[in-house]
């Protein structure tokens, strides 16, 4: 098993994890990323107003925007949205 972890933009850690299956025939890499940082920081901003031209509502951590970007629903808002009611720890002010 190899593993390599190192900080990456916003204080946020990414470890990446590369590994063998039993039988040593499939290669299996993981990423995974501490969103703590993300969930502070929308906790944070969810005690701030609202600007009146743009709003933020959520703070998207790294490991969502590459899922989306991955299944293709990057530019499509419904599914930001649809994302940000699924896991409401991330979001920052109401939709």
């Amino acid at each position: 098993m190899a593993q390599d972890s190192k900080q990456i933009s916003g204080g946020l850690h990414r470890a990446t994890i590369a590994h063998y299956d039993e039988d040593g025939d499939t290669l299996h890499i993981e990423e995974k990323f501490d969103v703590e940082p993300a969930i502070i920081e929308a906790a944070r901003m969810s005690d701030t107003r609202p600007g009146d031209t743009f709003r933020q509502i959520g703070e998207v951590p790294m490991w969502a925007v590459h899922k989306a970007m991955r299944e293709g629903w990057y530019h499509d808002q419904k599914a930001w949205r649809k994302f940000l009611r699924e896991h409401p720890v991330f979001k920052v002010h109401k939709m």
